[in-house]
């Protein structure tokens, strides 16, 4: 077997392509109009294996219609996080990263919020994309997906989130109930634009979230040769 980071060729012959182990952790700081609590922080920690694809099977009988190639493709599974984490843990990758609540709101005298929220991506199973000639032929990209994201990665964090919330001090009437509202009211806003950043950024480093593109770039089918 050789490998590299991002082949392996196998003595049968096999032949995998994976993307690269990837760690992010996007802070966001987003203004809430209100003059007690004016800001909140919002932490997103995502965690992707590798995505591999692999050679399937290459199919050159008959008509160039009924020819074409099929990959066996695993999506990148992993975790996404409203979390606190450690740029210490986040940079031994042979280890996993503790995830702690993370503080979206601290002002003191006034009130304190925290929370957690996680998902975690599947995709462990094999899944089977065919392409044919003309799709090879126009260079047709596909998309594999781990099915596990309805909607976006940070709006479904926030769909999911406890948030806790505490008043510092006590020195102003500030009901625990309307902190919560007004927090969660924000993060609600602000979460399909954090998804822009993040799949801009993603998209830049080559990867996707719960998801793989694949293509293949050529299929060339002839008369048989025999190399000596």
């Amino acid at each position: 077997m050789v490998t590299s980071p991002w082949l392996t060729v196998t003595s049968a012959k096999g032949y995998t392509l994976s993307t690269a182990q990837t760690r992010i952790l996007i802070t966001a700081g987003l203004l809430t109009g209100n003059v007690l609590l004016p800001s909140v922080t919002l932490p997103v920690y995502v965690e992707l294996a590798s995505a591999t694809a692999s050679l399937g099977s290459i199919s050159c009988s008959g008509a160039s219609a009924t020819q074409g190639v099929s990959l066996n493709v695993v999506p990148s599974v992993g975790k996404v996080a409203i979390a606190s984490v450690s740029a210490t843990d986040m940079a031994n990758f042979a280890a996993s990263v503790p995830l702690a609540s993370a503080t979206l709101v601290n002002v003191p005298l006034v009130a304190k919020v925290t929370a957690l929220s996680q998902i975690s991506l599947g995709g462990v199973t094999t899944q089977t994309v065919n392409f044919s000639m003309p799709e090879i032929t126009a260079q047709t990209i596909k998309t594999v997906s781990t099915r596990d994201l309805t909607q976006g990665i940070t709006t479904s964090l926030v769909s999911g989130i406890n948030l806790q919330a505490s008043l510092l001090g006590g020195l102003l009437p500030i009901n625990l109930s309307g902190v919560t509202s007004l927090v969660g009211g924000v993060l609600g806003i602000a979460a399909p634009l954090v998804d822009n950043v993040l799949f801009t950024l993603t998209d830049a480093l080559g990867v996707r979230i719960g998801a793989a593109d694949v293509q293949v770039n050529k299929l060339r089918c002839g008369t048989p040769t025999i190399v000596a």
